[in-house]
Order: C-alpha cells, then structure tokens, then sequence
C-alpha cells in the first residue's frame, strides 16, 4: 500500500473510524437528541484527533500527495482544524513560540517547567485544543 510505515494504520483507523460513526449518525440516527448527544461527545474524542493531525503534520501518513489530502480533510472535518490552518498554529504560533510557554499553542511543559511525557502531553493538548 501507500502507508509510508506500518505504524500509521493505528491513527488512520482512528480517523476512519470516527469519521464513519460521524456519517452514520448523521445519515441514519432516527432521533435528534442521538445526533445532538454523539455531537456533544465527540467533541472531546475528536480534541484527540488534534495530536494524530499534529503527527500527520511533521510526518505524511502517505506517500501519495492526494491521500495525504483526503485524511487532512477528514480530520479538518473532525478538528476544525485544516491542513492550512496547521501552518498558522503549529508552525507560527508552536514553533516561533515553543520556547515562552505562557504564548506556545502546544504547550509542553508543566506548570512547575517539568517536561511532559507522551500520555501527558496528548491529554493536555486534548483537553485544552477547543478553548485555545
């Protein structure tokens, strides 16, 4: 297949997945309020999706321009976060700033300057992704 490393099948699945359930319960919820509360809860699952896309971002799951494409729309779908807005906040407002804390979008460290670990980073950036 295209898949640059085997590795990539876990967050592509992930994608796909939730992208699926999106298509389903909107195309076939026989109530609003199912379409009103998977909305609302995907919110949080879809803050995750965030660091899949960030991932995506400094290393292409594929090796063909347009199915890099096509998951960037998917996770723009989810995130609300496109491919183009990644260049305005990770590289502009990450990059420039990773160093000030106080002003970096992805925030790395503790409050007490402690570096983050994988588990608490991910968390971090998914629990805070909406509200910065």
């Amino acid at each position: 297949m295209f898949v640059r490393k085997k590795i990539d099948y876990y967050p592509i699945t992930i994608i796909v997945l939730i992208f699926a359930i999106d298509l389903l319960v909107f195309f076939l919820s026989p109530s609003w309020i199912l379409t009103l509360f998977w909305g609302f809860t995907s919110i949080y699952i879809k803050g995750f999706t965030c660091s899949l896309n960030h991932h995506h971002q400094h290393y292409k799951f594929f090796s063909e321009k347009w199915a890099n494409r096509i998951i960037e729309f998917v996770m723009g779908l989810q995130t609300g976060v496109v491919g183009e807005l990644w260049v305005l906040h990770h590289t502009l407002g990450h990059h420039k700033n990773y160093l000030d804390q106080t002003k970096d979008e992805s925030g790395w460290q503790k409050e007490n300057g402690e570096t983050m670990n994988v588990l608490e980073y991910t968390f971090h950036v998914g629990n805070t992704t909406y509200a910065r």
